[in-house]
């Protein structure tokens, strides 16, 4: 009886981790994807700023924090290479800055499997925190 007891105990531990395990690492992704991403774009002279706002939208650049010159910072919602190949071949742009030129990718942007061990260590923990002391309790009630 007390194997059985034990096969139930170990397969109800490992539903519980695998699902902390699975749910913490969902958050971690949803998270990370969030991350945002930002470039510095120095407009030409001239640029006036309804063409500035018209080519942000084009861009999709967001939340523009102006930081001397003509120079802007921006977090980018679509950092697709397109994308990101258009505002360095933009007749209006003069300078990027967070811009691979070559890769056509946000310079240290964050990725999906960065820090992805650690999310899964915190899953885990938390799983066996929370098993142990359930189990506690559980044995604590029930004598």
């Amino acid at each position: 009886m007390a194997s059985i007891l034990d096969r139930r105990q170990f397969t109800a531990f490992l539903v519980w981790a695998l699902t902390a395990i699975s749910i913490s690492t969902t958050a971690y992704v949803y998270w990370r994807a969030a991350a945002p991403a930002y470039v510095h774009v120095r407009w030409i002279p001239g640029v006036d700023e309804r063409e500035r706002v018209a080519l942000e939208q084009k861009f999709r650049l967001i939340r523009g924090e102006f930081l001397e010159n003509r120079t802007w910072s921006y977090r980018i919602m679509n950092a697709s290479s397109e994308n990101l190949d258009a505002i360095l071949r933009d007749p209006h742009v003069e300078d990027t800055d967070g811009i691979d030129r070559a890769s056509f990718q946000v310079v240290d942007s964050p990725t999906l499997r960065a820090g992805l061990a650690s999310a899964l260590l915190v899953g885990f923990g938390t799983s066996t925190v929370g098993w142990w002391a359930w189990s506690r309790l559980r044995t604590s009630t029930a004598g």
